[in-house]
This record gives C-alpha cells, structure tokens and sequence, in this order.
C-alpha cells in the first residue's frame, strides 16, 4: 500500500495558501489528485470552477471530480463544437449537452468543469435562460394547448412520438416531454393534473416523481 499522507498534507497546505492569498501556484497536481483538490476547495472555499485545456482533459477532469464529489454535484459544459461562421449546422445532440450544463449554474453544485475555449466562448445571459425555464409541479392545473405553444416558443420540436431530447409529442389530453437535462422523456395528464417521468412507449409509472424544470 503507497503512503500518501505527505501528498495530502501538501494539498492541504496548498489550500491554506489559496485562503490567504487568494492565488497559489501548483506543480505536479494530475490525474485523481485533482478530484481531491477540489473536495479539499469546496468544503474550505465554496464551489469551485475547473478549467481544463482541452475538451478531451475536461471530460477526464469531471469524472476525476465526479469520484470525490459525486456525479450529481459536478457541472460539464461543453464547448461549441463549431465556430459561429463555420456554415456547418451544429450537432444538436451538443447544443443540449451545453444548454443542460448552463441551466444547471442555478441550481446547487459543487464544480463546474470547462475547457480553455468553452471558458472564452459567450454563453446565454442567465436572465435569459431563467425566464426560458417553466417549472412544473405535481397537483398543477395545466392548459394543454397554451402548453404546447410555450413549448413551440422554447424551441421544442413537435414530433408524432418522443424520442429524442428537444422533442414533445401530444397525445389527447397527455403530453409527453423530453427536457433536455433529463435522461427520460416525462409526460403531462392535462386532465387529471399528474406529472409521470416514463420510457417512450410505455405506459407511465404509477408513482409520480418530483417537479420537473424543461429549459
């Protein structure tokens, strides 16, 4: 078994510095010492910003943080995959990666990962993206229409059946949604005011899950 306390009492030490003066330099910190980094900056300082060189290094970064962290308290956003003169229609798989990554700095987390050139690119103001946010509660009386037209307005695609994030499918007095920072579509009872998290093309669960936020 390797001892590494004298490596754990430099990262603390390297904390203090950071509390102090507000600016530390370090030297030799890579791969899971990085993870252990940020938990030592977090519980001392407060939520802390990792910026990485590349897309490839903060994609490593975050799981490091992920480790030490937790998966749910690490914010990734990506990179624009393309410049905005490229004449190229962005991958919109990627566009919701960032928009979910964005929308997430209001809520509670621990690190936010980016690399060198996510970091310089300008992002949606954050007025912006919060009154680009509807939340929906369980026992809300909804309109299904005025639903579907804010949906429309938000940029959501009318599709015949939900399966893809983006997307919104209307079925009677059910709507089924797919937000994009959501791994499942959820669906929406107009008539009898329920709101079920469910796989596409299957029935929803008979429990309903906590409120969900579209963006």
């Amino acid at each position: 078994m390797v001892d590494r306390t004298g490596e754990i009492a430099a990262l603390r030490r390297l904390v203090e510095r950071l509390e102090q003066d507000g600016v530390a330099r370090a030297v030799g910190v890579r791969h899971a010492a990085r993870g252990l980094l940020a938990a030592h900056l977090r519980q001392r300082i407060g939520p802390v910003l990792a910026v990485a060189a590349t897309e490839e290094e903060a994609d490593r970064l975050a799981g490091d943080l992920r480790f030490f962290l937790g998966p749910s308290r690490v914010v990734r956003i990506p990179a624009d995959a393309l410049l905005p003169y490229d004449g190229i229609v962005p991958d919109r798989g990627a566009e919701f990666e960032r928009l979910a990554g964005l929308s997430r700095l209001g809520e509670a987390f621990d690190a936010a990962v980016v690399s060198a050139r996510g970091l310089a690119r300008k992002v949606i103001p954050p007025s912006i993206l919060r009154s680009s946010a509807e939340r929906i509660a369980v026992g809300t009386r909804l309109d299904r229409d005025a639903l579907a037209r804010r949906l429309v307005e938000l940029g959501y695609l009318n599709a015949p059946m939900v399966e893809d994030p983006g997307t919104f499918a209307v079925r009677g007095a059910i709507v089924d949604v797919w937000p994009p920072p959501r791994r499942r579509p959820s669906a929406s009872n107009s008539s009898a005011t329920r709101w079920r998290a469910c796989a596409p093309s299957t029935p929803p669960p008979s429990a309903p899950p906590s409120p969900s936020r579209s963006s």
